[in-house]
């Protein structure tokens, strides 16, 4: 592989090897793929690792939807997101179009900094499970059991399958019992800041996976606190599908959805859920502003991408919904989408100030039982 510049090369050449990646992104036209270099590297100014995706954003004809969420959630000040940057890619010679180079989600000092052993986890609620892989089930609040996917460690034992298995049995059980409008002291349990920022970002984009199907991670170490995050895949958000309720930028999307339902009973996190907004709300409406700005950036590449593949008018599928003339009018159509659920959004929310309630972080040895 070789980084191109206008017209010069910016690298020299790295040994590495690719391969396909994604469940629904492999059965699309433009393919996402999964890099993994023989050296790590630094690609475009991103710490160095070796293992790298290239996102197609076939679904996305604004293809902007990643990258405006993950640059929102670093404004946020998210503990870590997945570092990503526009690439047009070339696959033996082939054009293939418009791709997000990004960062995979891993354990790593620049990445997910867990510490390197069996008992720090990086767990996917992942209903796309396969075979083979490591999966646990939870049924305290699912019927027929929710699937559990880890990510880290890799290979791990039976011993660091149980504990973890254990704490989420038991913190499903905790959720169970939660009384409303009372202070459940779920900073035993949750790290409040990070929940409520991941809730924030899922909700307004109305992503279909964050209803707890798929692609939401969190991170756990033993004696600790659950971590939400990373944010992973947007490409589907933000309305554009033949499913009315998830197109619609009305409507609550994931704020009764599994843990959630039982969480937002607590005072607590209620009040942090609506505060948040308060003071964050113009952020959201900001993203309208930031797809202008990267439309000015994308748009010479966007004409390549749309003549290589030739999808602005497309509407043969679930996920290609809306026909467009122009790159112009599906940019613009999400700006009108953003807005939209804004304005929705801050309607339904209590306009008067919430008391501040600050959590006392979780002591290793107040570990609840694990």
């Amino acid at each position: 592989m070789r980084i191109w510049g206008e017209r010069y090369p910016e690298t020299g050449l790295m040994e590495m090897t690719i391969r396909g990646r994604g469940n629904l992104s492999w059965s699309m036209h433009q393919k996402s793929y999964k890099l993994e270099f023989k050296n790590k590297q630094t690609l475009l100014g991103m710490p160095k690792d070796r293992d790298w995706a290239l996102i197609s954003n076939y679904a996305d004809k604004s293809l902007m939807k990643n990258y405006l969420m993950y640059h929102l959630a670093t404004k946020m000040g998210m503990p870590y997101v997945p570092r990503c940057e526009y690439v047009e890619l070339y696959l033996n010679k082939e054009y293939l179009g418009v791709y997000l180079l990004t960062e995979t989600i891993k354990k790593s000092q620049n990445r997910v900094n867990l510490r390197q052993d069996e008992m720090s986890y990086i767990v996917e609620i992942d209903a796309k499970f396969r075979d083979g892989e490591q999966v646990i089930f939870s049924d305290v609040i699912s019927p027929g059991g929710k699937p559990f996917h880890i990510h880290e460690p890799q290979n791990a034992s039976i011993e660091s399958l149980d504990l973890l298995e254990t704490f989420i049995q038991s913190f499903e059980k905790y959720l169970k019992g939660i009384s409303f409008e009372k202070n459940n002291g779920l900073e035993q349990w949750v790290d409040i800041d990070e929940y409520i920022k991941h809730y924030w970002l899922q909700e307004f984009s109305k992503n279909p996976d964050a209803n707890f199907y798929t692609s939401v991670y969190f991170s756990w170490t033993r004696n600790g606190v659950v971590n939400m995050g990373p944010i992973w895949d947007f490409d589907l958000s933000f309305g554009g599908h033949r499913n009315e309720v998830t197109s619609l930028p009305t409507g609550w999307h994931i704020k009764n959805s599994y843990w959630n339902n039982y969480i937002f009973r607590d005072s607590v996190l209620e009040n942090s859920r609506i505060r948040f907004w308060q003071e964050n709300k113009e952020k959201f409406l900001g993203l309208s502003a930031d797809a202008d700005s990267l439309y000015g950036f994308l748009e010479n590449a966007a004409q390549n991408n749309f003549l290589r593949w030739n999808i602005l008018n497309h509407i043969g599928t679930d996920y290609h919904f809306a026909a467009y003339e122009t790159y112009r009018a599906a940019v613009d159509d999400l700006k009108k989408w953003i807005e939209e659920r804004y304005d929705w959004i801050d309607g339904e929310m209590p306009k008067g100030t919430v008391s501040k309630i600050f959590v006392n972080p979780l002591n290793s040895s107040s570990s609840p039982g694990l």
